[in-house]
């Protein structure tokens, strides 16, 4: 399993890299339903659709507009130009991965990923377009892309390189040479702290922007080594629950389908609002203490 996200109600969750899945169908997007809001224990296979327009590979992450009417996924690039595309599907019916139809709408982003492309994700309002960029070499360096995009959520529209930033991670400090192989990323609702996926590493890192979604001004908060080939990475609205795709089985939480476990998504809760710590707990009103209560309660 290499990704994960969910609907804005968090009552359904979608998987990619299972490969046959819980359907024992080759194909590669999976749409569960869960029974409780972002509780994954709670899920049960809904339907599995071909990814990439046919194109072979191993499907690596997977994204939605804000009102899921368009979904976007990726495959790791290798020796293939295929593979360092980002394809996007309008859906007819928002959030039904059955209704998904391709277009032909893709972003090639081969002429600055140098290594290997693992994994993509947006800003909020989808007006930016993160891209990882990693290598397998133990010397090497990975990167992190950022693109303007001048329609949000809108591949066909004019995207512009913005800046590539080698971030800090847990694994290499002692090395200064940042994240070796990034993967996903993602942000809290401000863009103000940013969440970086480090498979090499087995770790999540995260970070604190002065900029918000600027990823240039990121400052290393640190990070937590998890295991388990970590590779995908979504967050609950109330930042209280992260969920990290990973394609070992590390004592994760799983599905099984006929007693066979078939991903291996690992739910864990924060100890506050989009942070991996404790100490770094920001200020929150009294609407947010409620949230945070539903959350928890769910």
């Amino acid at each position: 399993t290499t990704g994960v996200t969910f609907n804005n109600d968090g009552t359904k969750m979608y998987v990619v890299g299972e490969g046959t899945g819980a359907d024992n169908t080759d194909d590669d997007i999976h749409e569960y339903v869960l029974s409780t809001p972002y509780d994954t224990s709670t899920a049960t296979f809904s339907v599995g659709i071909d990814s990439a327009a046919g194109t072979a590979g191993k499907t690596r992450q997977i994204r939605f507009n804000t009102d899921g009417s368009r979904m976007f996924i990726s495959m790791r690039s290798g020796t293939s130009p295929t593979h360092a595309k980002i394809f996007q599907y309008e859906l007819s019916e928002n959030f039904s991965i059955s209704s998904a139809t391709y277009n032909g709408v893709f972003f090639y982003v081969g002429d600055k990923v140098t290594n290997v492309f693992h994994s993509f994700g947006f800003n909020q309002q989808g007006t930016m377009l993160y891209a990882s960029d990693g290598s397998f070499s133990v010397a090497g360096s990975g990167v992190v892309h950022q693109y303007s995009l001048s329609v949000a959520f809108d591949l066909s529209s004019t995207i512009t390189l913005l800046r590539s930033q080698d971030l800090e991670a847990l694994a290499d400090t002692t090395t200064a040479r940042g994240a070796r192989e990034p993967s996903a990323v993602s942000f809290n609702q401000d863009g103000t702290r940013m969440f970086l996926v480090e498979s090499t590493g087995n770790e999540i890192n995260q970070y604190t922007l002065s900029e918000a979604f600027n990823i240039a001004t990121a400052s290393f908060d640190g990070g937590l080594r998890l295991g388990g080939n970590p590779s995908g990475l979504a967050l609950s609205p109330s930042g209280l629950k992260m969920y990290i795709a990973s394609n070992r089985f590390d004592n994760p939480n799983y599905i099984e389908a006929n007693g066979v476990p078939k991903f291996a998504i690992r739910e864990f809760n924060l100890p506050c609002p989009f942070s991996l710590f404790a100490g770094g707990c920001q200020p929150i009103t009294e609407g947010d203490r409620t949230g945070m209560a539903e959350a928890q309660i769910n």
